[in-house]
């Protein structure tokens, strides 16, 4: 008599199906499925990949799959909005850097330059700031004119402009409202940063309006 076989250890009670034959799909409290980032949140998730590789690696050594790596996402996903490393790093310097024009003047002098000048100090003080100043001298021109277009040059019209308001109320000599004038406070701050290596404190930020701008404007204190 020929022996019934044992069942194996490794088989189970069948898989139950759904109708028409097709596995069920697995019960609910299962590991759930991934997110799917698009649009503007995939992006962001990019740019911000973007920063901690020039931090990590620097400019020469951030690679599209090195982004796409600490991004959690698929290179094509790269390639399909910027052709190359250099056009993806400008983005995101485009990305993260203040808008100056977005200040709102109050009309009182020194609270409008510090206001002004507080844009500048933000970009160099924070992380990103340092990581960017990193890039600009890493990657050249582009990035270096990129952020002078939307920080620096932005910044040095609206002290012209805080400039020329004070002038019109008779609190600045018309002699400094000059776009030499304007270019002072910017590449002092800037100066302080990437020359010390160190955050730009609030005293010297202060002392720059006070001491200098105010002087320049011919205003006594």
């Amino acid at each position: 008599m020929t022996a019934t076989p044992s069942p194996s250890v490794t088989d189970g009670p069948p898989a139950p199906l759904a109708a028409g034959g097709a596995p069920a799909a697995p019960a609910a409290g299962g590991a759930p499925s991934p997110t799917r980032r698009r649009g503007s949140a995939l992006e962001a998730a990019i740019f911000e990949a973007v920063l901690d590789q020039l931090a990590s690696v620097g400019y020469a050594r951030l690679t599209m799959d090195g982004v796409a790596a600490a991004a959690h996402t698929g290179k094509a996903a790269l390639y399909r909005r910027w052709p190359c490393k250099e056009d993806l790093v400008l983005a995101t310097v485009r990305h993260v850097l203040p808008t100056p024009d977005a200040i709102v003047l109050t009309g009182d002098l020194r609270a409008d330059l510090l206001a002004v000048l507080g844009c500048v100090q933000r970009t160099v003080n924070s992380t990103h700031g340092s990581v960017l100043q990193m890039a600009a001298l890493d990657s050249g021109a582009d990035c270096q004119s990129l952020i002078s277009d939307l920080v620096m040059g932005p910044c040095e019209r609206r002290i012209l402009e805080v400039l020329a308001a004070g002038a019109a109320r008779g609190e600045v000599r018309p002699a400094a409202v000059s776009p030499l004038v304007a270019e002072v406070g910017p590449a002092m701050l800037l100066r302080r940063s990437m020359v010390d290596g160190s955050p730009v404190p609030d005293p010297y930020l202060i002392s720059v309006v006070d001491d200098v701008l105010l002087a320049l404007c011919g205003v006594d204190r």
